[in-house]
């Protein structure tokens, strides 16, 4: 019916005056306006305007929506500059002039690590200087006075780093990183080969994965070593949740653990194979121990000084002064580390927060085998686990909540990607982990990002209620909720 003739039935069944019915007229043809628009956008927008419609595809809405985060960030600290403000306000990642500290500085703490040439002519290098005449981390005195110190990192860690002193022996300090962080793109790049089978899919994820704030703190902190074992989860993880690769999967995260130990948590996630779960336990725990075994006699063949009893002494140090003291809880998004951020250090916390992880890591475990969690959620909630409840959580681990958002696309009604055929609880855990992911600097108390705080609280409450709350339309594809 056009408007026009609705107008006239209008009129004569109402019996209104002619200026009274005009005015509901144009109501109703705006309303009909409107509405013919509405259907149209929803019809024709997508292909004509994409980047209005974000919620058309997962991969491009958490892209977007991390790039988008990253640049009101970015915005905020270019504001800072313009007024004048120094760091911590000027960046949302770590102090300039600490620029790729965690790798340069760790080599050349080791032996010998003088005899590599840097030109000193470029500002880089004149910062590669400063960090070879001041590493940072002591040698075998430092153990006994107390001091942090290079015997707290695993075998594994040592053999990595000592290999870069060789290599930089041979070519250049910088040469060797850039070297390092092709390595590491490429291994994200081989991750998301794994998940989206679709070009444009793998191009979302790349960007959203090389824009998101854990992989910038990698570089910005030149801890490649993290972002490696933060990857050998990711891709355990998914390799688990598709069943496929499981050998494959079972390897990375032996080196994942071996890395940083703490990643043996993900070993749970073997309940989300159908079969052959004790076999694979097995398999891991002989790859890990064999690895550290190798890494632990090659570590002390190529630096004497390092062994189990010092690496063990080595870690009471860096409990000292990153847990007991304050130097870990800048850029951290550990529970400990949010306690000891409002209410100070307290010995106490930490037995606290470990029988808290203890706790929900056997919820989770029982309300999986009863069927009450999806595969979904149990990566999530494994991911949160290994953060939360780890005393030292540094922000550059927080790359392996890109694993929950994989799979959080992997399971979307079958196989189809956009937001409206997955469930609700795949939102509940894509929102969450897309907020983690991207960097949320812009209160500092002492110098200390209140993002201590807002993270752990956004994925305790979020873990909380997806094992707590009634499971009421949480698997129901959001285009069948009313």
């Amino acid at each position: 019916m056009t408007t026009s003739r609705t107008c006239a039935s209008l009129r004569s069944q109402t019996g209104q005056s002619p200026g009274i019915a005009s005015f509901n007229c144009k109501i109703i043809a705006l309303y009909n306006f409107n509405h013919m628009a509405y259907e149209n956008i929803k019809k024709y927008g997508y292909e004509c305007c994409p980047f209005l419609f974000p919620i058309k595809n997962i991969a491009f809405f958490s892209f977007h929506s991390v790039l988008i985060l990253t640049a009101l960030n970015a915005l905020y600290n270019s504001l800072a500059v313009e007024l004048l403000r120094s760091f911590p306000y000027s960046t949302f990642l770590f102090n300039p002039y600490d620029l790729f500290a965690d790798f340069f500085k760790f080599i050349f703490s080791y032996p010998g690590a003088d005899k590599i040439y840097i030109s000193g002519t470029t500002q880089i290098d004149k910062l590669l200087l400063y960090f070879q005449h001041h590493p940072n981390y002591a040698g075998l005195s430092g153990l006994a006075s107390g001091h942090i110190t290079h015997f707290h990192v695993t075998p594994l860690t040592t053999v990595f780093y000592l290999t870069n002193k060789w290599l930089m022996l041979e070519t250049t300090p910088f040469a060797d990183f850039i070297l390092m962080v092709l390595i590491f793109f490429y291994l994200i790049v081989f991750n998301i080969k794994h998940v989206a089978k679709v070009k444009i899919d793998k191009f979302y994820f790349m960007s959203l994965t090389f824009f998101s704030y854990p992989v910038l703190m990698v570089i910005a902190r030149g801890n490649i070593v993290s972002g490696i074992a933060s990857l050998g989860v990711v891709y355990f993880l998914v390799a688990m949740y598709q069943n496929d690769r499981c050998i494959y999967g079972i390897f990375s995260l032996a080196i994942a653990a071996n890395i940083r130990p703490n990643a043996i948590i993900f070993i749970l996630a073997i309940l989300l194979l159908k079969r052959q779960r004790l076999q694979y336990v097995l398999l891991f725990f002989v790859t890990a121990s064999t690895i550290f075994l190798v890494s632990l006699f090659t570590a002390h063949h190529l630096y004497q000084d390092y062994t189990l009893r010092n690496f063990v002494l080595g870690l009471m140090n860096y409990h000292n002064i990153y847990v007991a003291g304050n130097d870990g809880l800048a850029y951290g998004s550990s529970l400990f580390g949010c306690f000891k951020m409002m209410l100070g250090y307290n010995k106490h916390f930490e037995f606290f927060v470990s029988l808290l992880g203890v706790g929900i890591s056997l919820l989770a475990i029982l309300e999986y085998c009863f069927k009450f969690l999806s595969k979904n959620v149990l990566v999530y909630i494994l991911c949160v686990i290994y953060c939360l409840f780890s005393p030292v959580f540094a922000d550059y681990h927080l790359l392996v909540f890109i694993a929950p958002v994989f799979c959080a696309y992997l399971g979307t009604k079958n196989g189809n990607n956009s937001l409206k055929y997955t469930n609700v609880t795949n939102l509940l855990i894509l929102i969450p982990c897309l907020l983690v992911i991207s960097p949320k600097n812009y209160l500092f108390s002492h110098g200390i990002s209140w993002q201590v705080v807002i993270n752990p609280v956004i994925l305790l409450f979020s873990a909380l209620y997806l094992l707590i709350a009634p499971s009421i339309q949480k698997d129901r594809p959001l285009a069948e909720i009313k």
